[in-house]
């Protein structure tokens, strides 16, 4: 798969892996920037109120363009995916002990 930036027709950026499928692109992995309090951004997970964790099919229609991103921000991509998914496992362990 590849790290790509999308910029969909309606304005809305998205940073992840993916996989052109066609009339579709499947994606997973992914985040949006937000700025922060010390004039620099951070990546957090897109949607993270969905079950997007899989990946999923955006239809090509929706996006303007897909371009790839620079070696500093694939390090900070990728460093942000290994605590995100180490987050994740640790939450999943949490709700089972409280089960």
């Amino acid at each position: 798969m590849e790290i790509g930036l999308f910029k969909f027709t309606y304005g809305e950026e998205m940073i992840a892996e993916y996989e052109d499928r066609g009339e579709h692109f499947y994606v997973q992995n992914t985040g949006t920037l937000i700025p922060n309090e010390n004039m620099s951004w951070n990546l957090v997970t897109w949607m993270p109120y969905t079950n997007i964790k899989n990946g999923f099919l955006i239809p090509k229609e929706m996006v303007w363009f897909v371009t790839p991103i620079c070696e500093d921000m694939i390090s900070y991509y990728e460093n942000w995916k290994q605590s995100a998914k180490k987050l994740y496992e640790d939450e999943q362990k949490s709700n089972k002990k409280t089960l």
